[in-house]
């Protein structure tokens, strides 16, 4: 017997994390979120590659980082969070992921002048204040 479910299906909203990923880092769009991010940015980029999202722990009481898209152009890093609610602690959230990715690049015996540069983005698809209710 088939059931049919009378619950609507929600579709994935425009900008949406996953809906994100499949565009931007599918095998062959990596042109695509280069093109992105240098229109965001104004700059120029190298060839790009895509790194794995999930951010490894040294410590097994630290708390799990899963990343929407990291990459790399040269010593440059860049990690695009997105956003489809605002919640307090965003930027908080964005500030801890981009101090794992810095922390993780520099590798011991190597000098400090050598960091890379990593760069946040995130792209938050809300309004970030309410407006006063209608009395």
């Amino acid at each position: 017997m088939i059931k049919i479910s009378n619950k609507k299906r929600p579709y994935p909203r425009l900008i949406d994390d996953k809906v994100f990923k499949v565009v931007f880092c599918r095998p062959g769009n990596e042109h695509l979120l280069k093109e992105l991010t240098e229109r965001l940015l104004d700059i120029s980029l190298e060839e790009i590659e895509i790194i794995s999202s999930e951010l490894t722990k040294d410590n097994i009481y630290e708390k799990s980082k899963y990343l929407d898209v990291l990459f790399t152009s040269g010593r440059m890093y860049f990690n695009y969070e997105v956003f489809s609610v605002y919640y307090p602690g965003m930027d908080n959230r964005g500030f801890s992921y981009m101090r794992a990715v810095y922390s993780k690049a520099l590798k011991q015996g190597e000098e400090y002048k050598k960091m890379p540069i990593v760069t946040q983005i995130n792209l938050i698809a809300c309004l970030l204040y309410t407006s006063p209710s209608p009395r």
